[in-house]
């Protein structure tokens, strides 16, 4: 009898590897089913496990763009307010995209992705001068730019998580 957790000397249980010793069930330059070949990135499952979100992702972040210039610059008569703060909706909003671009694009520069956000929340803004009932305010534009800093921050952080934990490239 041996103490608990201690394996006899020789002795393996069935489906372990001994210390030392690499399995291989391919030909060396074969990829296994389901695997992804070396120096191509990994395509995002987490958090979800869903092969192929990365796509969805970034397919949702590229469908919100038309989507934050056409709330941008719709007359007022035509708002919809949701009863939030302005400054709520507009972080909101662009803390959405910016977590959806953010995980769809994992490869993109953060820097290249912050800036091209908060540039297009100024454009956005300032093109509110010329809209019928809309005014350009230095806290909406402050009130997007720091949501979509913010989305792209989380974004980035579950990115890292998932390279910790062996899921990405």
């Amino acid at each position: 009898m041996t103490p608990f957790g201690q394996i006899p000397s020789g002795q393996i249980p069935s489906g372990q590897i001994p210390s030392g010793q690499v399995p291989s069930a391919k030909a060396p330059g074969k990829v296994a089913p389901g695997e992804i070949p070396p120096g191509m990135p990994s395509p995002l499952t987490w958090p979800l496990g869903w092969p192929g979100l990365q796509h969805v992702a970034q397919a949702a972040g590229l469908a919100c763009l038309p989507v934050l210039v056409w709330l941008s610059w719709i007359p007022k008569d035509w708002e919809v307010r949701t009863g939030a703060a302005g400054q709520i909706e507009h972080f909101v909003a662009y803390a959405g995209t910016a977590g959806l671009l953010g995980l769809g694009f994992a490869h993109a520069p953060t820097r290249r992705l912050g800036l091209a956000l908060v540039g297009l929340a100024g454009v956005l803004e300032i093109g509110q001068i010329w809209v019928p009932g809309r005014t350009a305010q230095a806290i909406d534009f402050a009130a997007s730019a720091g949501g979509a800093l913010a989305g792209l921050a989380v974004a980035r952080a579950l990115a890292g998580f998932r390279r910790a934990a062996g899921q990405g490239t």
